[in-house]
């Protein structure tokens, strides 16, 4: 449905009414084109006598500029309830003030004859400054105004869920109207967007240039976003006037195009947009309103950037979700004078049911979209005693979500560490959802400083590596959950549980463990192109020893009780870290190699006094390994860094040694490197 179908049914208005010069600073015309692109359009109810039409859409998705535009185009009073505080006879004290009381009379007998229209604005935001029942005294106004006209000449403007409690009243006190849903832009349209905003809202020439950074850009974020989140991303207004501020704030565009083709670069403007405009426009919402009401009162109350937060916004919209409740509690509440924390709770209990990443979804309440979920999750997995609510999500939904990508690496761009095993858990399983048929994701999980465990991330692209991140696990309960092992390597003093979820079935593939103690959580166990379990002991999380079915390989398992098991008897070995062998040495060189490789982007570099007391512990093959690789110079100490041990890439490659080869524990190529520290050891 067409823009120009809809505003065709609203008259043009009879002639020229002047404003007054003194009138409410809400009230005004719009006397010049405004910048306005068309998105797409749903209509959701029609009448022909219709006598008001309902525009809604979510939060920014663009109503003042489709309201400015109305306006301008057919000469209608607009009127911002975003700037005022709403009172009894609202409407008709609103056109008095401003036309005067001579004008007001041919004014309001042209409403009640289809000859003279009013645009109405920001009616969520008089829910949210004025309350709901200063909007229904409104809307009462409105129908004595209009009387039985049966064109129609009011256009009011909301987000959702004010606007589904407008039509409702509408109906109930007789109001016969339309609505209409405001969609987002086609990606030609999003384009022209960006276009004008520069040229008109920054007064700047679009240039070819800037052209070849949007299309840059467009496809970067297509590329990390999954095909249904496409169009709520880049269709979505905040998001492509955060693209043409990025442009005006970079005029050197080689610099911007540079930019854009790092690692990480498609995330992270995905990241900056929905944090950094996205939220941070909700939050200026709150605190415009609560100044506009109570600002003069509490003129000495400093601590407003500590209102309606990221991190409480993405609480509060997770559990409207999950409840179809906005919480009446808030962590502020002691910082606020009762009447302000009154205030700020009504404040927030009607923006959050309304937030911008709410949306609809077979007619029940979720994320707009999956970008905006898995940000969202990202966020929660990272706030203390808030990742629960990531498990309740999933149960929602009847555990038929799994964590993207994109959750993974929005979670890296927050946090550089993991607080429970619990959220590792969903960090760990949306990073394995990057593998693809030339990309592979592979973890690493060794023991850090204070008793905590480092988890290195990797990503290779047709064996070069693409991706790095570097995770610290500061769990209270030393234990690491997994779903499913695959592509990982562990080699720290943890409990590791195999199984979640009550999964009845789990595998380990390609990988290999060393911990302190394994704890079978599943009735099944696949162990497939397994290189070696290595623990204290084994334990059986529901009472019952798994079946285990092992596929592909032969795996080195080393375990207290192992003849508990007989399917794994076969494979039994003795492991200690002092006997040189081949599969000792390797392990040694990938556990100092993984601790050194993700404590610098640059030379990969780590604390000399960490290597020698928690990496070498009580290892004399691993002492002896070290200084073999000191005196080869593959690991040396600069001068100017005697803290440091530093590891040389190069010179290692030229023994044989990379990191590709430490992941996929494969022992057999490093046998010249056994051969060669044999006759140092």
């Amino acid at each position: 449905m067409s823009l120009t179908s809809i505003i065709g049914k609203i008259p043009n208005a009879e002639g020229t009414i002047k404003l007054l010069e003194e009138r409410p600073k809400a009230v005004s015309r719009i006397d010049s084109e405004p910048f306005y692109v068309e998105p797409l359009f749903k209509e959701l109810k029609w009448n022909a006598s219709a006598s008001v039409i309902l525009f809604s859409a979510p939060g920014a998705v663009g109503k003042s500029a489709l309201a400015k535009y109305i306006s301008y185009q057919k000469g209608s009073i607009y009127w911002d309830l975003s700037q005022v505080k709403l009172g009894q006879h609202s409407l008709n004290g609103m056109l008095i003030e401003s036309l005067g009381a001579e004008s007001y009379s041919f004014f309001a007998a042209g409403l009640k004859t289809g000859k003279q229209s009013i645009v109405i604005d920001a009616l969520d935001e008089a829910d949210l400054i004025s309350g709901r029942k200063a909007i229904e005294m409104l809307l009462d106004d409105i129908k004595k105004a209009v009387g039985s006209v049966s064109s129609p000449c009011i256009a009011l403007f909301s987000r959702g869920e004010t606007a589904i409690f407008v039509g409702k009243y509408l109906s109930e006190i007789g109001i016969n109207y339309g609505a209409y849903e405001i969609g987002f832009f086609t990606e030609n349209n999003a384009r022209v967007f960006i276009k004008r905003t520069i040229e008109t809202v920054y007064e700047t020439t679009y240039t070819p240039a800037m052209k070849d950074c949007v299309d840059a850009e467009f496809k970067i974020v297509s590329d990390v976003l999954e095909e249904g989140s496409r169009d709520s991303f880049l269709g979505y207004a905040p998001v492509l006037q955060t693209v043409a501020k990025t442009l005006i704030d970079t005029p050197n565009t080689m610099v911007l195009m540079n930019s854009l083709h790092g690692a990480n670069s498609g995330i992270e403007i995905v990241n900056r947009i929905l944090a950094e405009g996205l939220l941070k426009r909700e939050q200026s919402k709150i605190i415009n309103g609560m100044k506009e009401n109570l600002g003069d009162k509490y003129s000495g109350f400093n601590d407003w950037d500590k209102l309606y937060t990221l991190d409480e916004q993405i609480v509060n919209i997770t559990i409207y979700i999950l409840m179809g409740e906005v919480m009446d509690d808030s962590d502020v509440k002691d910082n606020l004078e009762p009447e302000m924390y009154e205030e700020y709770i009504k404040s927030v209990m009607s923006m959050t049911c309304q937030h911008p990443f709410l949306g609809k979804s077979n007619d029940t309440m979720d994320f707009v979209g999956p970008a905006f979920r898995d940000f969202s999750l990202a966020i929660l997995l990272g706030i203390k005693d808030k990742y629960s609510y990531v498990s309740d999500y999933k149960s929602w939904h009847k555990g038929a979500f799994i964590p993207s990508q994109l959750l993974f690496d929005f979670y890296c761009l927050s946090y550089d560490k993991c607080n429970s095993p619990e959220a590792f858990r969903y960090v760990y399983d949306a990073f394995l959802a990057k593998e693809t048929s030339n990309i592979t994701p592979y973890v690493s999980i060794v023991d850090g400083t204070d008793n905590n465990a480092v988890a290195l991330f990797t990503v290779k692209k047709d064996k070069e590596i693409i991706q790095e991140n570097e995770l610290e696990l500061k769990f209270e309960t030393k234990q690491l959950i997994f779903r499913q092992m695959i592509n990982t390597s562990i080699d720290c003093d943890y409990n590791v549980i195999i199984g979640c979820d009550n999964n009845i079935n789990t595998r380990i593939v390609r990988s290999s463990v060393i911990c302190k103690n394994i704890h079978w959580a599943s009735n099944s166990v696949m162990l497939e192109e397994c290189t070696h379990i290595i623990a204290d002991k084994a334990l059986n999380g529901n009472g019952v020893s798994p079946d285990f079915d092992i596929r592909g390989c032969e795996p080195k398992i080393s375990l207290g009780n192992v003849q508990e098991y007989y399917k794994l008897r076969k494979y039994a070995f003795v492991y200690s870290e002092n006997t040189l062998d081949a599969f000792a040495v390797h392990n040694s060189l990938k556990k100092l190699f993984s601790c050194m490789r993700g404590h610098r982007k640059d030379t990969p570099a780590r604390d000399k006094e960490f290597v020698d007391f928690v990496v070498m512990g009580h290892s004399e093959l691993r002492k002896k390994l070290l200084n073999w690789l000191l005196d080869k110079g593959i690991i040396h100490i600069d001068s100017g860094e005697s803290h440091l041990y530093k590891l040389d890439l190069d010179k290692a490659s030229s023994y044989g040694i990379n990191w590709n080869q430490l992941c996929s524990d494969d022992v057999e190529s490093e046998k010249a490197v056994y051969e060669d520290f044999s006759k140092y050891y």
